[in-house]
C-alpha cells in the first residue's frame, strides 16, 4: 500500500468515527433558539492516532485538546459564498456560543466582554 492510500485510509477511519460520534436524532436545527444539535446526543470521539503521537513526542495525550478551528463556507462563486457566510452568521446566538466555547474550554467565559460588532471575514482562498 502506498503512502498516499495509507492516509487515505487513516482519514476515512477518522471520518467515520466522526459520523458514529453523532446520534442518529442529534440534529435539531431550531435556528429561532440557535440550536443546531442536541450536545447530548454528540459523542467524544477518541483520537488513537493523534494521542499515540503526543505520547511518543513525550506529552500527555489527557492534555492535548481537539478543536474544530475551521468552518468553511463554500459556494458556487464567491460571491455565493459571501451571502451563504453572512446568512449563518446571522444565525448566530452569541450568548448559546458563548456557552458552548465555554463547555469545550471547561472555562466560564460568560462573564467577559463581548465586542460592539463582529469580526471581519477571513479572505476566500481561491478553488
Amino acid at each position: 500500500m502506498s503512502q498516499r492510500d495509507e492516509l487515505l485510509l487513516i482519514a476515512c477511519v477518522h471520518v467515520d468515527r466522526l459520523w458514529d460520534g453523532w446520534d442518529d436524532d442529534a440534529l435539531v436545527f431550531d435556528t429561532s433558539g440557535g440550536i443546531f444539535a442536541d450536545t447530548y446526543r454528540v459523542h467524544e470521539v477518541a483520537h488513537a492516532e493523534l494521542r499515540r503521537q503526543v505520547t511518543a513526542a513525550g506529552r500527555d495525550p489527557d492534555l492535548v485538546k481537539v478543536l474544530p478551528g475551521i468552518a468553511p463556507v463554500i459556494g458556487g462563486t464567491e460571491a455565493e459564498a459571501r451571502t451563504l457566510a453572512a446568512e449563518l452568521e446571522e444565525l448566530i446566538v452569541p450568548e448559546y456560543a458563548l456557552a458552548q466555547l465555554s463547555g469545550m474550554l471547561g472555562i466560564d467565559l460568560t462573564g467577559l466582554p463581548r465586542p460592539a460588532s463582529s469580526y471581519a471575514a477571513p479572505t476566500l482562498v481561491p478553488a
